[in-house]
C-alpha cells in the first residue's frame, strides 16, 4: 500500500473514531494505539487498496504526521515534530505504555472496529 495513502487512511479512520478532535491527550492515545496495534480492513474496502488488507506498520514520525492530519486546523496547529515531542514527554516508550493503557487502548480499538472500513483490530502482540 502506498505509504501516502496508507496515512491519509489512517487520518480518516481516527477523525471519523475519535470522540473529540481537540483533545490532545486522547489523540496521543491514537498515536499508541497506531504503534502497538494492527488494523486489519474489511474486504470491501479491497477495490480501492487491492491486495492490502492489513494496514501497514507506522514508525513513531509517521504517527506523529498522522496526528498533524487529524488536529484541526487553527491557530495553535501542531506539526509533526510538536507531535513526536509530546508522544516522547508524556506517553514515552510504546510497549511500557501499552500496558499502562491497555483499557484505554481497548476503547479505542472497540471505536476503530466500529468503521465499515475495518474488519478488526489487535495488539501487535497478539498478531
Amino acid at each position: 500500500m502506498d505509504r501516502v495513502i496508507a496515512k491519509q487512511l489512517y487520518a480518516r479512520l481516527i477523525r471519523e473514531s475519535a470522540a473529540h478532535h481537540r483533545d490532545e491527550k486522547e489523540l496521543l492515545l491514537w498515536m499508541l494505539l497506531l504503534l502497538t496495534h494492527e488494523v486489519v480492513l474489511r474486504e470491501a474496502v479491497m477495490e480501492d487498496f487491492p491486495g492490502h488488507l492489513t494496514m501497514p506498520f507506522v514508525t513513531q514520525r509517521t504517527a506523529a504526521e498522522i496526528l498533524s492530519v487529524v488536529w484541526p486546523q487553527q491557530e495553535s496547529g501542531r506539526s509533526p515534530n510538536d507531535w513526536y515531542r509530546r508522544f516522547q514527554l508524556d506517553i514515552g516508550e510504546p510497549k511500557k505504555a501499552e500496558t499502562s493503557r491497555k483499557a484505554s487502548l481497548e476503547e479505542l480499538a472497540s471505536r476503530l472496529r466500529g468503521s465499515p472500513l475495518v474488519d478488526h483490530v489487535r495488539s501487535r502482540g497478539d498478531a
